[in-house]
């Protein structure tokens, strides 16, 4: 169940960070910025999608770029997505390339649920991202119930390192290491 839990938490966030949909983006574009596109070939602007009731869906920064007749779309800066209700579902910090810096997520209460943090760290002799997702325990949210490295492979999150389970007292219940994906014994 935990697994599932945070296979799920994860998909919800990539939409933010790096997966939301080109042909989402490109329904968004106005006329103006598409001409504005087609003389510079770059822009940046503040993308706002909504939901059907009108309610701000997802809001931030996007470069977009025009090259070869092909759009590309990189979300930047910070971006906030919001439940239908008007409350903040997920805060989301990209740098200037589209990588991950920092994820919450949010229960309708507000209460932070999930939290990611990338970074790059050298391994060997090669520079690699690294994402840490640590999920806090329900209802509470005050504990942290479990801390799951990843690394980044070709745009996928595979995990890698050291997962920790956590109790209700903080005390660490077990530990799992993976590396490349693969759990180790």
């Amino acid at each position: 169940m935990k697994k599932l839990f945070i296979i799920f938490c994860l998909s919800l966030t990539s939409c933010v960070v790096s997966n939301n949909s080109n042909s989402t983006f490109k329904r968004y574009l106005t006329k103006e910025e598409k001409e504005s596109l087609s003389e510079s070939g770059e822009i940046l602007k503040v993308h706002t999608s909504k939901y059907r009731n009108g309610q701000t869906h997802w809001t931030g920064p996007l470069r977009v770029k025009y090259i070869n007749k092909k759009y590309s779309f990189t979300q930047v800066g910070t971006w906030k997505g919001y439940y239908e209700s008007g409350d903040v579902f997920s805060v989301a910090k990209s740098d200037s390339l589209g990588q991950l810096e920092k994820e919450q997520i949010f229960e309708l209460n507000g209460i932070k649920s999930l939290e990611m943090i990338g970074y790059d760290e050298n391994i060997g002799n090669k520079v690699v991202r690294k994402v840490k997702l640590i999920n806090y325990r329900s209802p509470l949210y005050q504990d942290t119930l479990v801390t799951t490295h990843f690394i980044e492979i070709k745009k996928k999150l595979i995990k890698h390192g050291v997962e920790t389970y956590f109790n209700e007292l903080g005390i660490v219940e077990k530990t799992v290491h993976y590396e490349n994906g693969k759990k180790l014994k």
